[in-house]
Parts: C-alpha cells; sequence; structure tokens
C-alpha cells in the first residue's frame, strides 16, 4: 500500500477537544502568506494588475495581436 505524502503543512480548523494551539510550521506559513499580501497591496498593484490584464489579452488573441503589430509596423513604415 502507498503511504500518502503531504506537500506542505497539514491545515486544521477544528481542535476536536484538545487545547487550541498552532505550530511552528503553522505561523511560519501564515508570515509568508502576509507577507506576500502586504508585496500585492503595494504601491505598483494598480499597475501590476493593468499589465497582468494587458497579457492576458494579448495571450488570448496571440496571432491577432502579432497580425495588428505587422500591420501597424508596415503602415509607420510606408507614412515615413
Amino acid at each position: 500500500m502507498n503511504a500518502p505524502t503531504t506537500a506542505g503543512p497539514c491545515w486544521s480548523t477544528a481542535s476536536f477537544g484538545a487545547p487550541v494551539s498552532t505550530t511552528a510550521t503553522e505561523l511560519s506559513e501564515l508570515a509568508q502568506h502576509l507577507q506576500r499580501c502586504r508585496q500585492l497591496s503595494g504601491r505598483w498593484l494598480l499597475v501590476r494588475c493593468g499589465v497582468d490584464a494587458i497579457h492576458r489579452f494579448m495571450a488570448a488573441r496571440l496571432v491577432t495581436t502579432l497580425v495588428l503589430i505587422a500591420l501597424l509596423g508596415g503602415t509607420s513604415l510606408l507614412v515615413s
């Protein structure tokens, strides 16, 4: 029989009658999570959201985007 493997800490939201306590691993993971949250809500959040939106738009329409870039490049060469 294969033994189950866990990739990370096992989170439990119930104490099942035992005293409520946190482990060092849980506190470490919580600290890392809070640090990531603070980083994401920094000054550049609006810029990052805009860049992500542009990236999602272009990734979904890669061929169309490349054709439009080629057309704009060709048009600018003809105009100049």
